[in-house]
């Protein structure tokens, strides 16, 4: 037995959403008050549960803004995604996209992180990052017939790359 404890993994969730432009069509005090509502489903607080929103405003068509979930059961998640549908602005929102995942260490190390340690792929710890990029890699049969020398070459490359621009936090 190993004297370190388990570490628990997190569930995540990056959702992204888009906005029917029928809401802009609103008179204003309607869109004020349904903002508000759905603000404050968004801002409710729950012990071990972490969510950051983002505009994609005029990046993106298809998605308007991300929402960021992290925790440790995905009961949470699934709470958390119904109370923000249960506001009247959740009846002008689509979700375009999204993407689950769990945390785990990867066998791909990476040396020059400033913020790797053995543990650091087991818990998120946002903010450290202006940017946001979150794109599915999807390892493939042909992947898994690679060596593991030739895999993490790859992943090398891919983390060398991702150095070049610290502000920038990839999430695959």
């Amino acid at each position: 037995m190993s004297d370190k404890p388990e570490l628990r993994r997190q569930f995540v969730t990056w959702t992204m959403y888009r906005l029917d432009p029928a809401v802009r069509r609103l008179e204003a005090d309607v869109k004020a008050a349904m903002k508000e509502e759905f603000a404050a489903a968004l801002a409710e607080k729950d012990e071990e549960y972490i969510q950051l929103t983002y505009s994609t405003a005029g990046l993106k068509t298809d998605t308007d803004f991300i929402v960021w979930r992290i925790a440790y059961e995905s009961d949470v998640l699934q709470r958390r995604e119904a109370a923000m549908n249960r506001t009247r602005l959740a009846g002008y929102v689509t979700t375009s996209h999204r993407f689950l995942a769990m945390t785990k260490r990867s066998q791909y190390i990476d040396p020059v992180d400033p913020f790797h340690d053995e543990n650091s792929r087991a818990k998120i710890v946002p903010g450290r990052r202006k940017y946001l990029f979150v794109y599915p890699f999807v390892k493939t049969r042909p992947w898994y017939l690679m060596s593991q020398e030739d895999r993490q070459t790859a992943m090398s490359e891919h983390i060398r790359v991702g150095t070049k621009y610290p502000s920038v936090k990839l999430n695959t």
